[in-house]
């Protein structure tokens, strides 16, 4: 291995340092396609072609490559004997030594063809430890542009452009050089001064335009004002057969020599054209060496591609997955959980039947966590309240778009923490939708994901494999709600269950979603494939966009594309991302159940810095434990996800008063354990680690920045002194300071309107002034200037490199004249009010809670100067006659319920193979549930649940719960092991 590696080296010096000098461009363009010989003599030995009949390919190759050869040597005997230009006997003792350095240069794509061999598989992977030290010598003699041409070579197979993207330019770079050095000599060789025409006295040379032009050619050397490039290129051209006085026809020889060398390079890789590559495949598994020849990048890159890449449609390598889509959901719109349940509802047809293999090997669950989901009467009573209501509307809505179909009738099954429904998506995966009550369970988002990490990884993945430690009910009220006769159940065995037992926690994800989250499929995809190929991966988000109208959502849609351009896409590169956000981020099991992950997240917050790191910005404190066990969290830009973002200036500032000392009090957490981390943290740096104190130190003094930059606005448009302007600049923050340290929240948000007003007038004023300053001084070179200058300079480029998302530079204006009021005047109302815990976006006050639009689509107030205009589109739910239909199955289904014997009530129907038959479907109405009796002999109380009559009467013994502040979710999971509520199919 060794010696191969050293005998590469020399060739490539000798060839490059040696030979390459000696002759001229045109035969340095075409030799260099002859280093694919050895590749293809192993092809032909080893018969790697897959096809019998493409053995033709390496075999032309390696004819067209000798013929290429011979042509060379031809070629160098007619220049000779012709008496060509700087042409002697010593050019073929070069040509001799050039053949056999590229012979040398060629054996460092041996392995290629060895690791499509399968006999030699043992002896290569033996190989692979030594190779990493061998490089790094010659790892300084790499280019920048070859380097540049490699990286975005693997970018182009990464994402599937390997034929137009990769195979097509890397092939046509050779004509490519040879027309560009061809127009240019044609084009401006006349412009040069190379004297009046030679005469020859002794003898007549044939009609050559190239002798007068190639022996004047020499007096230019010394010249200053002749371009290199085009000198160098003429001096070459000249020192060809073009330059004979006896013929002209021997330069034909040395085209063909570079037609053959050039088919013979793409005959040598002919599978690079129709390989086929899974997405983003490591760099390891699409190339055999990690280093590149910067002299032959072009050839490198093709001859370095293997033959044999793992088949992207071969589901045999892929470890099937199971993946939890877990949203949370808190006082969501209409519209907001349309979005969200029809993303689902996209999954489930992407997935299909659970009982089927599909392409990407994965199986799936939705599970809803609605907080606050019920409502007390004074009479004790609790009912589910509208928000509840709406999503059961959304979810029965959805369904009949996709499945042009009623839906099954479900009820509301008594949990110990409230409530659950469950619902069979149309190609048959499982919806759970689980409502909490708060008086039973913690209630908020973070409770929320510890409440389904427990239930999902802990219990639930617990109980499939170990289904031995299923507890029997011994609570006879508990055993009714599945059997009137006493009857006990396992679990229901679902096969998304059953594929659980074979699947470990690192192949089952958690895909973490808001309410209002909106994705396709392939988002998904694409951050299982993150998970499933690097194994450190933990957490995996993807881009973010916000949507909604209004400045506000300008603003915010500047903002998040400059921060996944270059903040995130920093992050993942540099070490690793630093928040994965809630909204739309798939987490790994294993991860979060590793050590000091999972049971730490669990803790109660009781001082006041952990009310901000642990409450305020759970997703990032999540990804901070992570990071420091030693997991690695990636960004993917090609995985979208949208998400509503706050339209309002109030829901704005509520909503960024959580982020900010969130987003400072966890990142200066990961910084005090900055060396642990780095020990336990491959992906992170020391040298990452002084860029996040730089980005904290720059945080820390961006009120301050502003604060000089609004002073030189003053300055600038009012021409003022630097002392009044700077005065005047730190009045308008200090006031606002005093304002909110004395005023309540709301006056602090209106005052902090006004003046994010008054100083995006200023903005306006200060950015029109410099424009106009750089025109009247004719010339950009000014501070102000520069600074404008360079920043759009840097946006415009970062939004060129993403012309999908080009559109976004549109509202950079708008964030530009918001900079004083989003960090200046957002930083004071966030320091001063971190007392504030609430959550600050979607409250509402339920004793003046509004009623809800069903099918409302659009509903919008415009307000301009005297008009008032209300505009409302709205869609009908059910035809009249849908609901007559409704009415008549309801009351027909209630009079064949009340005729049956009280015996047969006891036995659950075939038919509904997830409710049970103590329990009230979801479309009846409340004078159908009051007037049916499920058991008037039991002697539990009567467990009822009607969505249309929205009341849960429960047991005396459930209110005796723990209190909120003392529940332990260990309680939780036994109380979910004796409480077995979807279906009655296996008994014991």
């Amino acid at each position: 291995m060794a010696a191969i590696e050293v005998l590469v080296g020399v060739g490539t010096a000798v060839l490059v340092l040696i030979v390459m000098p000696q002759f001229d461009v045109l035969t340095n363009l075409f030799i260099s396609g002859g280093v694919c010989i050895l590749t293809a003599i192993l092809q032909i030995v080893f018969r790697l072609p897959q096809d019998r009949w493409m053995i033709l390919f390496p075999v032309c190759s390696l004819i067209l490559v000798l013929f290429g050869y011979t042509l060379l040597a031809i070629d160098y005997y007619v220049r000779i004997t012709t008496f060509v230009r700087d042409q002697d006997s010593s050019c073929y003792i070069y040509v001799g030594i050039a053949i056999f350095a590229c012979l040398l240069v060629s054996l460092n794509w041996w392995e290629n063809c060895l690791q499509a061999s399968s006999n030699l598989q043992e002896m290569l992977s033996e190989l692979d430890g030594s190779r990493d030290f061998i490089g790094l010598g010659v790892f300084f003699l790499q280019a920048f542009c070859s380097a540049a041409c490699h990286w975005f070579g693997v970018v182009a197979c990464k994402i599937h452009a390997v034929r137009m993207s990769f195979a097509f330019p890397v092939s046509l770079t050779g004509p490519a050089t040879l027309i560009v050095g061809l127009v240019l000599f044609l084009t401006q060789a006349g412009t040069l001064d190379v004297g009046p025409p030679i005469l020859y006295l002794n003898y007549t040379p044939i009609n050559n335009p190239f002798l007068d032009f190639c022996q004047g050619l020499a007096n230019l050397k010394d010249s200053n004002t002749t371009s290199v490039v085009l000198l160098e290129v003429s001096n070459s051209i000249c020192r060809t057969s073009l330059n004979s006085h006896y013929a002209l026809w021997p330069f034909s020889m040395l085209a063909l020599e570079g037609l053959c060398m050039w088919l013979g390079l793409i005959t040598c890789t002919y599978y690079v054209w129709h390989m086929k590559v899974p997405r983003i495949e490591r760099t390891s598994q699409l190339f055999v060496r990690r280093l590149y020849e910067s002299a032959f990048i072009d050839q490198s890159l093709l001859l370095n591609t293997k033959m044999k890449v793992k088949n992207p449609e071969s589901i045999d390598e892929a470890e099937n997955c199971v993946i939890y889509l877990c949203a949370t959901v808190w006082h969501e719109t209409y519209d907001e959980m349309l979005k969200i349940l029809t993303s689902m509802f996209r999954l489930d047809r992407y997935r299909g039947d659970p009982k089927q293999e599909h392409k990407n090997v994965f199986d799936f669950e939705c599970h809803i966590y609605v907080d606050d989901a019920f409502q007390h009467d004074k009479e004790g009573k609790k009912s589910v309240n509208t928000y509840v209501n709406d999503l059961i509307t959304v979810v029965m809505e959805v369904y009949r778009v996709f499945t042009n179909k009623e839906p099954d009738e479900v009820s509301i099954i008594e949990t110990p923490y409230g409530g659950r429904l469950v619902f069979v998506l149309p190609e048959g995966n499982m919806l759970y939708v689980h409502l909490k009550d708060k008086k039973l369970i913690r209630n908020k988002k973070r409770w929320s994901q510890v409440m389904y990490m427990y239930y999902l990884l802990g219990w639930k993945g617990y109980i499939v494999k170990n289904p031995q430690k299923i507890t029997r009910q011994n609570n006879p009220c508990r055993a009714s709600l599945v059997s009137l006769d006493g009857q006990t159940f396992l679990l229901p065995n679902y096969d998304n269950d059953s594929k659980r037992k074979y699947i470990s926690d690192d192949n089952t994800y958690i895909l973490a979603l808001d309410g209002d989250t909106d994705f396709h499929p392939s988002a998904v995809i694409l951050l299982v494939d993150r998970l499933r190929m690097y194994a450190n991966v933990g957490a995996a988000c993807g881009r973010i966009h916000p949507t909604g109208m209004g400045p506000m959502v300008w603003y915010q849609k500047f903002e998040y594309a400059v921060g996944h351009w270059l903040q995130k896409t920093a992050e993942h590169v540099f070490g690793c991302v630093l928040c994965s956000p809630g909204c739309f981020s798939l987490f790994r099991g294993s991860a979060l159940m590793d050590d000091n992950i999972l049971k730490r997240y669990t803790t109660k917050a009781s001082r006041a810095s952990e009310y901000v790191q642990y409450d305020q910005g759970e997703d990032r404190w999540l990804c901070t434990l992570l990071l420091q066990q030693g997991w690695r969290v990636e960004y993917n830009a090609a995985s979208d996800a949208y998400t509503n973002a706050p339209q309002e200036f109030k829901e704005f500032y509520n909503q960024r008063r959580r982020w900010g000392p969130s987003t400072l009090a966890n990142t200066l957490d990961l910084l005090h354990s900055g060396g642990e981390t780095a020990k336990r943290n491959s992906s992170i740096s020391m040298l990452y680690i002084f860029y996040q104190i730089f980005t904290v130190a720059s945080s820390i003094l961006g009120p301050a920045s502003v604060t000089l930059m609004v002073a030189g606005a003053f300055q600038f448009v009012f021409g003022l002194s630097g002392t009044m302007s700077i005065l005047i600049g730190v009045i308008p923050p200090v006031v606002y300071m005093f304002i909110c340290f004395l005023t309540k929240a709301d006056f602090q948000v209106t005052i902090a309107a006004i003046l994010s007003v008054l100083y995006a007038f200023l903005m306006t004023a200060s950015f029109f002034a410099i424009i106009g300053d750089m025109i009247k001084e004719g010339t950009f070179v000014t501070p102000t200037g520069i600074f404008l200058i360079s920043m759009t300079i840097m946006y415009l480029v970062t939004a060129l490199l993403h012309p999908l998302e080009f559109g976004m530079i549109v509202y950079g204006l708008m964030y530009f004249i918001c900079i004083p009021s989003g960090y200046l005047l957002l930083t004071i109302y966030s320091l001063v009010n971190m007392h504030v815990v609430s959550w600050g976006t979607r409250e509402s006050n339920k004793d003046k809670e509004e009623k809800k639009h069903r099918g409302v689509l659009c509903n919008r107030d415009c307000k301009i100067c005297c008009w008032d205009v209300s505009v409302q589109v709205t869609q009908e739910t059910e035809s009249l006659v849908l609901q007559q239909l409704q009415q008549a199955v309801n009351a027909s289904g209630q009079t064949e319920m009340k005729e049956l014997p009280a015996q047969e009530s006891k036995h659950q129907p075939e038919v509904d193979k997830h409710v049970p038959d103590n329990t009230k479907s979801v479309p009846q109405k409340a004078e159908d549930a009051q007037s049916e009796d499920l058991d008037s002999d039991s002697d539990s109380s009567e467990c009822e649940s009607s969505i249309g009559k929205k009341t849960i009467c429960t047991d005396d013994e459930y209110e005796d719960e723990d209190e909120v502040d003392n529940s332990v979710y260990d309680d939780l999971i036994r109380e979910e092991r004796e409480v077995v509520p979807e279906s009655g199919e296996s008994t014991i």
